[in-house]
């Protein structure tokens, strides 16, 4: 937030494009959360 210079962490996240490795792997992180709840 310190270089996009946003006050809401949610307006810098339009910029962020994360890869598809990254996304996998935290759908497998919420995915195993869910399990164990």
């Amino acid at each position: 937030m310190g270089r996009t210079r946003h006050k809401n962490p949610r307006a810098a996240t339009r910029y962020v494009k994360p890869g598809a490795e990254a996304v996998a792997k935290v759908t497998e992180i919420l995915a195993h959360l869910r399990r164990t709840h």
